[in-house]
């Protein structure tokens, strides 16, 4: 038998986490995903992204109906906007509501994204790649830690498993104000995300895809956002500070950044993963 070369390796251990349908996964290594081992595609070190997303909203709605929209995170985080979803989030175990030890699924049927995946997979190995997906790319998190739910502020951080595209963590951390001169409470939306490709189907895919790469995240916090905004009738607040960033580079350049520190006051979860290059 003809010894299998680093890229057969690599898919077959991908597409054998895409496959597992298990829950109770581990978490990536940040410091050594699959795509850093041996025979794994190594990744330039450029590949440790920092990235902040904030948005300031402004509704009539109350704080309870405010809370009681971000309960059903799968709703927010799943495409609802079509006849043929091209992402869904679903709960795997776990409380009803948004807890720590919670997992969920992210599952991805985009046609055109999983013919990327697939494609990238046939380059690396040689083979007929159509179909190796089995039809959708699944990607796991955990909650680390939630709540308090309910109050003028709330934090949900989250890890990126076995399976998911990335290595690393993400933290959203949620402010509900106090109304404003046109008695609209405003609610202010602030994502920071540490994290790394995990596996190289998908980081060579999203290179081909159009701005795929700079979209990749953990979750996909943009559509988060708007689709709150839609629940509780929100808009977005005009010249308010716009701390968004997004810097990739070694892990030592993010963690000199300025704004990575200022993202790390409010969602110090994610210290320990910048803490490790200095």
């Amino acid at each position: 038998m003809a010894e299998q070369k680093p890229g057969e390796i690599h898919c077959a251990a991908f597409l054998a986490a895409n496959a597992d349908r298990d829950v109770h996964k581990e978490a990536h290594r940040f410091d050594r995903p699959p795509i850093a081992t041996p025979g794994g595609a190594r990744a330039p070190e450029e590949a440790v992204v920092a990235r902040r997303l904030t948005a300031t909203l402004a509704t009539r709605r109350s704080s309870f109906d405010v809370w009681a929209a971000l309960a059903p995170i799968e709703l927010l985080l799943s495409d609802h906007r079509r006849l043929s979803p091209r992402f869904s989030f679903e709960q795997l175990t776990g409380q009803p509501s948004v807890a720590a030890g919670n997992e969920y699924r992210l599952t991805v049927t985009d046609a055109a994204s999983l013919g990327r995946i697939e494609s990238v997979c046939g380059a690396l190995t040689g083979i007929d790649s159509i179909g190796m997906l089995g039809g959708a790319r699944r990607m796991d998190v955990r909650v680390v830690r939630a709540g308090p739910w309910g109050g003028e502020t709330g934090e949900l951080v989250v890890e990126a498993l076995r399976n998911h595209a990335m290595a690393g963590m993400a933290s959203l951390w949620i402010l509900v104000h106090g109304a404003d001169e046109d008695d609209r409470m405003r609610l202010r939306l602030d994502v920071f995300e540490v994290s790394r490709w995990a596996w190289a189907p998908d980081r060579l895919a999203a290179l081909d895809a159009p701005g795929g790469a700079a979209r990749a995240g953990i979750l996909d916090w943009s559509h988060l956002f708007e689709r709150l905004a839609q629940f509780i009738d929100a808009a977005p607040v005009p010249d308010v500070t716009d701390d968004s960033f997004l810097f990739a580079g070694p892990l030592q350049a993010v963690a000199r950044d300025g704004r990575v520190g200022d993202a790390l006051a409010l969602h110090p979860a994610l210290a320990p993963l910048v803490r490790r290059a200095r």
